[in-house]
């Protein structure tokens, strides 16, 4: 639907008097003998008193207001847990999902079909393949949540037996959508020692100690004592004894272990099958790290001393795995205290300058191929040379030209959840030069 309506900002009477003015410029530009005819006089006066009528309207300034209303149909979504666990049970219920989403899409409602391995499956629910290994309820009910997100999605129908072994329990989540559960699967609890999940670094360097963990679960067995073995290749790197004291029980294992091999590395944790279990593929779970060698060399160059080289250093000099040099241009560098040193990242802070003070030096440290620059531009900074040293990014600026820029906070924006309080810091915060 479309509706527009004229506002005004002055009386609706002004209006008559750009009429009047449109009526009396004709009348007395054309009032004298005309040197045409008398339906050509006529004409040029409607014609020129109509112009002037509409310029003087348009100098009242009015305003067009608009309203377009679209009508966003109501979405529903079925999520069909389709791990291995669900396979005996759930097949039988795509069925009546599928009546649903046709009784829903007879009522005008867009129906769509997640699964866990899928954000939009489009083919018949009786097709759907029961055979992940693993089930996540939080990541595929996150994914509708985020795949929707403004689009009035109201309502979701979960097809699951319950048994989530990976991520956040869904329990613990607020959803902006009603969840309607159908619960299928055997309801007798099962027997079974499970990885729960497995945390560890992406990243190890060579030669240092890091850390894997492992979350165990066991059900109906307690008392028994099992092994749980970290292990790479055919090597056993480390084992740990675990007795579960209750029936429902959950322990954490801690593994510490070296690489002495650069690149990315497997390793394995299983646990010792015992007998009963319900299953023993979750007994296993990989791990993959990338192995580096060395520390990241980091390099500030800068034409002066400035409380932005502090703040660098500081925030770099936290990550241990990062070695960060600081040079100081100041009036007359020499090149000979600068060491000729392979860099993996060059911080430059006004960096090249106006008068192009160790220009020589930077440009030694820039013959190194493939090294990432990171500039830092101000008034001081030479912005057509810093241009030339790049090839990604381009700054046309104009010499002189600064302006003076503030942070403030739009309240009305809404997309991410930020506490307009602690954000009141922006105020006490100094402009920025840009």
């Amino acid at each position: 639907m479309f509706a527009a309506e004229i506002i005004f900002q002055t009386p609706y009477w002004y209006v008559g008097l750009c009429l009047l003015a449109g009526a009396a410029y004709a009348f007395f530009l054309y009032q004298p003998k005309p040197i045409w005819s008398k339906t050509t006089n006529y004409a040029l006066a409607f014609f020129r008193g109509a112009l002037v009528s509409i310029i003087a309207f348009l100098l009242l300034n009015p305003l067009l207001r608009s309203i377009q209303t679209f009508s966003d149909k109501s979405k529903v979504v079925l999520a069909i847990d389709n791990s291995e666990s669900v396979a005996s049970y759930g097949k039988k219920a795509l069925e009546a999902l599928e009546n649903l989403r046709e009784a829903l899409a007879d009522e005008g409602i867009d129906v769509a079909v997640q699964t866990l391995n899928s954000e939009n499956y489009q083919e018949e629910l009786s097709k759907v393949a029961f055979n992940q290994p693993t089930t996540n309820l939080a990541d595929m009910l996150g994914g509708a949540k985020s795949n929707y997100e403004g689009r009035n999605l109201t309502d979701v129908v979960l097809l699951t037996d319950g048994i989530s072994n990976q991520g956040l329990a869904p329990t613990f989540t607020n959803y902006p959508f009603r969840i309607h559960s159908v619960g299928v699967g055997d309801t007798l609890p099962k027997r079974d020692i499970s990885i729960k999940n497995i945390a560890a670094n992406k990243i190890a360097y060579l030669g240092n100690q890091f850390p894997i963990n492992a979350d165990i679960v066991a059900s109906g067995f307690q008392g028994q004592t099992v092994t749980v073995t970290l292990r790479q290749g055919s090597s056993t790197l480390s084992s740990q004894r675990v007795t579960f004291n209750q029936k429902d029980d959950f322990k954490q294992i801690s593994f510490q272990a070296t690489s002495a091999v650069k690149g990315l590395q497997h390793y394995v944790i299983e646990v010792e099958a015992l007998k009963g279990e319900f299953t023993t593929r979750n007994n296993r779970r990989d791990v993959y790290l990338d192995i580096i060698d060395g520390k990241e060399k980091v390099l500030v160059l800068a034409l002066a001393t400035h409380p932005d080289i502090k703040a660098i250093r500081t925030i770099l000099e936290k990550n241990l795995n990062y070695e960060v040099d600081v040079k100081v241009f100041g009036v007359n560098p020499s090149a000979e205290t600068y060491p000729d040193k392979k860099y993996d990242l060059i911080i430059l802070h006004q960096l090249p300058d106006l008068f192009n003070i160790g220009g020589d030096i930077i440009q030694r440290y820039l013959q190194r191929d493939n090294t990432p620059l990171f500039f830092i531009l101000g008034s001081q900074a030479n912005t057509a040379k810093a241009s030339q040293l790049n090839s990604a990014v381009t700054v046309m600026a104009n010499p002189g030209q600064i302006d003076k820029v503030s942070g403030r906070f739009n309240p009305n924006f809404n997309l991410l959840n930020l506490d307009p309080e602690k954000l009141r810091i922006l105020e006490k915060m100094p402009p920025l030069t840009v």
